[in-house]
């Protein structure tokens, strides 16, 4: 065991000022999270939290990212083509049926 001399004793002042430094920078830390929550939004898709410089639109009071609307847009563009692959299928399920006399 090492003993214990003024030499090799930790200095008080020195640690608490460590201490009080420490929590002052996690107060001003909070602050300014604080003051940045207005300026961030959260996707209703994708839940992507988003800072203000990425796009965004807000749709009837919820905000969408700018991924996902492009997925949205895709996926209604190809809305004709399902609607005719579904009724190509239930003509032909028709067809199928008529001819098996059901």
């Amino acid at each position: 065991m090492i003993p214990l001399t003024d030499d090799n004793l930790p200095n008080h002042d020195d640690q608490r000022q460590k201490v009080l430094d420490t929590i002052i920078e996690r107060k001003k830390m909070d602050a300014y999270v604080e003051h940045r929550l207005k300026d961030l939004k959260v996707c209703t898709i994708c839940g992507q939290i988003n800072y203000r410089k990425t796009p965004m639109k807000k749709i009837g009071g919820r905000w969408v990212c700018f991924n996902c609307l492009k997925e949205l847009k895709e996926a209604l563009d190809e809305l004709d083509m399902w609607e005719e692959e579904i009724a190509l299928e239930k003509d032909m399920t028709r067809q199928f049926d008529e001819g098996m006399g059901i």
